[in-house]
């Protein structure tokens, strides 16, 4: 049997541990102490039925740190976004090892102040007793309400921002707010993230559809080189109709046709509504004649980007509130014309066979003709000499044509076509031909534009060949002078 002085020493190398009937239990145990100036306590209890001290005071370690995490007010629910979660892992992760490894360095102000095991026939129970200073659980405390806060935020703020203007009439910003929430809850990682996804793309392409696009002018004409006499007007209003409120803020997207390179290309710009809802656009001064358009649409691209990734229905959502921002839009049509239509206008023109003989019929002079009368031009065909026309010199031309077309008559166009060539090919006739035409001012001589083109038809004759190809050339070159003239 073990004498009284070796029980004595077992229990004092057991670090504290109770051997019954030898150690009263200290009194933290059950009468667990309070803050103190300087630091917070928590206490654990873990019991082993197996006799097992590792496992018991495992158990007292979880224990006392579900105290401390209670104490910090910490909830990880359905709610919690996976950074806060992966955050609130990391920190109690740090507090075992801490509570396992005394000045383990890995928490600040914390420490193991007691421990006491107990062996009984139930088992083994280990009581554990931590110190932790105030200050440093307080800090801790507020990083993870701030961490649950943000994350929350993240999602709930724009979508509460976007409600709030919403209610003010502010449709587009609202339908911005919208999409931010659902950008925010789209890399979320919260496990109702879809569903919160879904809402707020479903809010924004509601208050998205709220909003209509209206002209408030159309139908702009100018000369060509001349400024419109006024700029394009849209309003965004809250409704269907021009006396509707406006939306304020609205983005928008406006397209036109660019002619300055000679070639039609597509320009264009971004504008915002004002606070009546309405945006003015400036058309550049056009450089080209014609009939064209001015678009309008709402824009909402640049804040479709940013998505975490998307399942196909997500995606789907997305697409379909692109399809809606793509319906609220307006075309406006305007017209650029030539102001030398208003100027009258005489054609001496003729057409030459490859032996440069004159060709029978007006297809060439008709072809110009044609173009410009198309155009809405002042002019009239002058009956000259074919020989004279294609054979004078241009002062000679010019002034023999405004002699024989009045005083009224402040331009000349003339020149002459040549059928280059007429080939057969598989029982058909390939004519080509070519031609070069000048615009003068009557009065003063002066050639104001040259156009020189080419063409080529194909008929069942060779007459019909180059009577076609005429006419079109005819046709082309007319066209430019009418685009082209000032």
């Amino acid at each position: 049997m073990k004498s009284i002085g070796t029980l004595v020493v077992l229990a004092m190398l057991a670090g504290c541990a109770g051997v019954p009937g030898l150690a009263a239990p200290p009194d933290w145990i059950g009468n667990p102490p309070g803050p103190d100036a300087s630091n917070s306590y928590f206490t654990g209890v873990g019991t082993s039925k197996g006799g097992d001290r590792a496992e018991a005071e495992e158990i007292a370690r979880a224990d006392l740190i579900d105290g401390i995490m209670r104490y910090l007010g910490v909830k990880v629910t359905a709610e919690t976004t996976a950074v806060a979660r992966a955050s609130v892992d990391s920190y109690q992760t740090d507090v075992r090892q801490q509570l396992t490894q005394e000045g383990a360095g890995r928490i600040a102000g914390l420490t193991v102040k007691d421990r006491y095991v107990e062996k009984g026939k139930a088992g083994v129970t280990v009581y554990l007793l931590a110190r932790y200073v105030t200050a440093d659980l307080e800090r801790e405390k507020r990083r993870l309400e701030e961490l649950f806060r943000e994350q929350q935020e993240a999602v709930a703020g724009p979508e509460r921002e976007g409600a709030e203007l919403e209610h003010a009439g502010r449709l587009y910003e609202a339908a911005l707010k919208y999409l931010e929430a659902a950008v925010a809850a789209s890399k979320s990682n919260i496990d109702n993230a879809a569903i919160k996804f879904e809402r707020a793309m479903n809010e924004a392409r509601a208050t998205l559809e709220r909003i209509t696009l209206l002209k408030l002018n159309d139908n702009l004409r100018t000369a060509a080189g001349t400024a419109f006499p006024e700029p394009f007007r849209a309003k965004a209003a809250a409704g269907a109709k021009v006396s509707d409120p406006g939306v304020p803020e609205a983005a928008l997207v406006v397209s036109w046709a660019d002619w300055r390179t000679g070639k039609r290309q597509v320009a264009s710009t971004r504008l915002k509504t004002g606070a009546d809802g309405v945006a003015a656009f400036v058309h550049p001064v056009p450089e080209f004649v014609g009939a064209d358009t001015v678009i309008v649409a709402i824009d909402v691209a640049p804040y479709l980007e940013g998505f975490g990734k998307l399942t196909k229905d997500q995606q789907g959502m997305v697409d379909g509130l692109e399809d809606v921002a793509a319906r609220k839009r307006v075309t406006f049509s305007l017209e650029s014309f030539s102001g030398a239509r208003e100027i009258e206008t005489a054609i001496a023109v003729a057409a030459l066979d490859a032996a440069g003989t004159p060709v029978a019929g007006q297809d060439f002079s008709g072809g110009v003709l044609k173009a410009l009368n198309a155009a809405k031009f002042k002019v009239k065909a002058l009956a000259m000499d074919p020989a004279a026309v294609s054979g004078s010199a241009d002062a000679e031309l010019v002034a023999a044509a405004s002699k024989k077309a009045g005083a009224a008559t402040r331009r000349i166009i003339y020149g002459s076509a040549r059928v280059e060539s007429v080939e057969a090919d598989s029982g058909m006739y390939v004519a080509k031909v070519s031609g070069s035409v000048k615009v003068a001012d009557a009065r003063t001589g002066e050639v104001l534009l040259t156009v020189s083109r080419t063409r080529s038809a194909v008929a069942s004759s060779a007459a019909a060949a180059s009577s076609g190809a005429l006419a079109k050339l005819g046709e082309d070159i007319g066209q430019e002078i009418a685009n082209r003239l000032r």
